[in-house]
């Protein structure tokens, strides 16, 4: 069965969204994805200065 766009659309509602609002959404969906990666960028920075365990002499 193929599932057209369109048909993806219709299914979510987003056919009928005005073009503002598919602008605004779209926005909002790079945004959360550009907040993830920095906190993941945030923590694979914060890796390497994680103190050695056990005495240091």
């Amino acid at each position: 069965m193929i599932v057209f766009q369109v048909d993806k659309q219709l299914e979510s509602g987003e056919y009928f969204l005005n073009e503002n609002k598919k602008s605004e959404k779209k926005w909002q969906e790079k945004q959360e994805k550009q907040t993830e990666k920095t906190i993941e960028k945030k923590r694979m920075r914060d890796a390497s200065f994680v103190p050695p365990e056990g005495p240091v002499t």
